[in-house]
């Protein structure tokens, strides 16, 4: 496996929460493709795939730069930022790691896997 490293590209951990994003500053064409959010528990592996399509839109065409969650395709235009969310909400799923991917390599900010430990609310 490949790991692919640019620092244009971070993944962010939000405290206390079991979410997980890929920001990616000033998207280019070679930022298109499929990207995968990847989570591995002791039992199985869940992915869930998002096609980002790169495209030529005016900045007046667009109103915002939108947050984008793994739904589906989506179209942005080529310059902007994007913020891709997975949040892994699987209470009592001890040592899970979560890894983002593009086109079957792992994308990371800092060559290394993102791990999540979770700890199980009472009364659940």
């Amino acid at each position: 496996m490949t790991w692919i490293n640019d620092p244009r590209i971070k993944v962010d951990h939000i405290d206390g929460s079991n979410q997980w994003d890929l920001l990616i500053d000033g998207i280019a064409s070679k930022d298109a493709g499929m990207y995968e959010c990847q989570v591995s528990t002791r039992k199985k592996v869940m992915r869930q795939e998002v096609t980002l399509h790169i495209s030529d839109i005016s900045s007046g065409q667009m109103k915002r730069n939108p947050d984008i969650f793994i739904t589906g395709s989506q179209f942005l235009r080529r310059g902007a930022d994007i913020n891709l969310v997975c949040n892994a909400s699987l209470p009592g799923q001890p040592g899970q790691a979560l890894v983002w991917m593009k086109e079957y390599q792992e994308v990371t900010a800092d060559s290394r896997r993102v791990f999540v430990f979770y700890e199980q609310s009472r009364g659940r």
